[in-house]
């Protein structure tokens, strides 16, 4: 997909400086400049790319354009993902550089002329670092939506992305929030959610799939791997 930032740096700085000049004068205390983006997500909305969990984008960052690939890490590892990221010229898709990446494999002569943006987000995020527990956590605050081209499903959501630490911090953070924040968990990307919406079925049920559990796998990570395939 490709992010198309509503201000520039030069805009975005200036605002930041209006901002502290009214605290300066005693006009306010706390004002949040947040950034306006939108993106389309690249894709065959029929074909196998979502099913095994793939997605293409395009970055546009003040002018800088970056290709990401991301999927998921394994079929039971639902909170970490791959991701492949590539800079590439005047926002051009760039199929030739995408040989090492999980799409590489993926890109026979149908689905290369079938790709084309599917649906868009447009988001308007908010970003922190915050100290927990000796971690350090990135929380992205986003609302927007996501279009189709006829349909739309907002979004409302609080994303925690881990630094440094172990994900146990991430998840004592979480916890802690939602003791203030009726928030409950959510672990399908906004790509995966734009594909159910082009699908007509982003509100329905969903049963656990099928997994495969490794003979040599301990008793704990069988366990997490199933408990997470039924999220």
């Amino acid at each position: 997909m490709t992010w198309g930032e509503h201000v520039s740096d030069e805009e975005y700085g200036a605002a930041v400086e209006e901002v502290r000049a009214a605290i300066g004068r005693g006009d306010v205390y706390q004002v949040n400049v947040v950034g306006h983006a939108s993106a389309p997500y690249l894709g065959d909305p029929v074909a196998a790319l979502h099913r095994l969990g793939v997605y293409l984008r395009i970055r546009d960052s003040g002018g800088r354009y970056v290709q990401t690939v991301k999927s998921a890490k394994s079929k039971t590892e639902l909170l970490e993902r791959l991701e492949w990221e590539r800079e590439i010229p005047n926002g051009n898709l760039d199929l030739d550089g995408l040989g090492d990446t999980a799409l590489g494999p993926l890109l026979t002569p149908a689905i290369r002329a079938s790709l084309r943006p599917v649906f868009e987000t447009r988001v308007a995020r908010h970003i922190c670092r915050v100290e927990h527990d000796d971690a350090e956590v990135e929380i992205a605050i986003d609302r927007g939506e996501i279009a189709t081209g006829t349909q739309t499903s907002p979004i409302s959501e609080v994303e925690l992305e881990l630094k440094r630490s172990e994900k146990r911090a991430l998840f004592r953070l979480a916890h802690a929030v939602s003791e203030t924040v009726p928030f409950r968990l959510e672990v399908k990307t906004k790509a995966e959610r734009g594909y159910e919406l082009l699908q007509d079925r982003l509100y329905q049920a969903e049963k656990a799939a099928d997994i495969d559990i490794p003979s040599e796998l301990e008793t704990g990570e069988a366990f997490r791997a199933i408990a997470q395939n039924c999220l």
